[in-house]
């Protein structure tokens, strides 16, 4: 898979390994490992919150390739190159995956929803607030995702762990 620039590829291996490399060099800037060692099925770059999303069958790894300079999460400890943001492990074994979009942005570059084709019957659904936005058809997510921040917020004022 390539960036949106066209400087940056990445690459999964059947050992379970992705590099991410820049076209100019023959050396990768870094090698990501996913903990089953399985095959890498699906790799893709989501520009907007500048990670990788890279998947094998038992989980889907999102981590950063460029440091974070938006302000879609506060999370500093995730920000930079390298550090993985989320590991998604589902209920079935994954054969694929895509971020979804909607008609204001049909790819998926800004969205958080990651939907991802399981041997199960129906498709498993992730959001992660930090990676984008939800999508319009599915906005009530943002709605619990800043409920549920509000109340976290509450909690740690009263002092209430």
């Amino acid at each position: 898979a390539f960036d949106q620039s066209g400087i940056y590829m990445a690459a999964g291996t059947a050992g379970g390994i992705v590099a991410l490399y820049d076209v100019r060099s023959s050396k990768p800037l870094q090698v990501m490992e996913h903990k089953h060692g399985l095959p890498i099925h699906t790799v893709r770059f989501h520009t907007f919150s500048g990670c990788v999303l890279s998947g094998d069958e038992k989980l889907v790894k999102v981590w950063r390739y460029k440091t974070a300079i938006d302000s879609i999460t506060d999370d500093s400890k995730n920000k930079d190159p390298g550090s993985v943001v989320v590991n998604i492990e589902g209920s079935g074994r994954f054969s694929n995956f895509i971020v979804a979009g909607d008609e204001s942005d049909p790819s998926g570059n800004q969205s958080g929803v990651v939907l991802c084709a399981t041997d199960q019957p129906r498709m498993e659904s992730f959001y992660i607030p930090s990676v984008g936005l939800a999508p319009k058809w599915c906005s009530f997510l943002e709605n619990i995702t800043e409920e549920l921040e509000e109340r976290d917020l509450t909690k740690g004022e009263n002092g209430d762990s």
